[in-house]
């Protein structure tokens, strides 16, 4: 069965089933976080001081969303920035973290997944797409 993928911009305050936010080490409150953090009521915001999420690899922490906005969120931790040095870029750990955004949407039963990495570059969206294909696959 085909894999339906839709590319676009998300409001990250959207009222989606499931949101995965793929982070780095050390990530901040940014101004691109900052209308998800106002939906979940600032629990974004205090998360990421507390250092409660780390962003190491392959971290996970699941968010409740609020009544409007996205309904469950789940940090994906990518490493360090420079983990991927022998590509130069952070395709590998996109490709990791949409890989384990799919698994974990689909044991939670979301009918849809959104995934979001700040800055990601063209070879970025194809690593996420590969990625949450390979971890939707049965």
């Amino acid at each position: 069965m085909a894999l339906p993928v839709t590319l676009r911009s998300l409001d990250l305050a959207a009222d989606v089933p499931f949101l995965a936010v793929a982070l780095t080490a050390g990530a901040e409150l940014t101004k691109d976080l900052e209308p998800l953090d106002r939906a979940l009521g600032g629990a974004l915001g205090r998360t990421l001081s507390r250092r409660d999420f780390r962003g190491g690899r392959d971290e996970t922490l699941h968010l409740a969303g609020a009544a409007k906005g996205p309904q469950r969120v789940l940090l994906i931790g990518m490493g360090k920035p420079a983990d991927d040095r022998a590509t130069g870029d952070r395709a590998v750990a996109v490709k990791r973290a949409a890989s384990i955004a799919a698994r974990q949407a689909h044991r939670a039963g979301a009918g849809r997944v959104a995934f979001y990495s700040p800055g990601l570059t063209d070879r970025g969206v194809e690593s996420a797409v590969i990625g949450l294909a390979a971890g939707a696959w049965e």
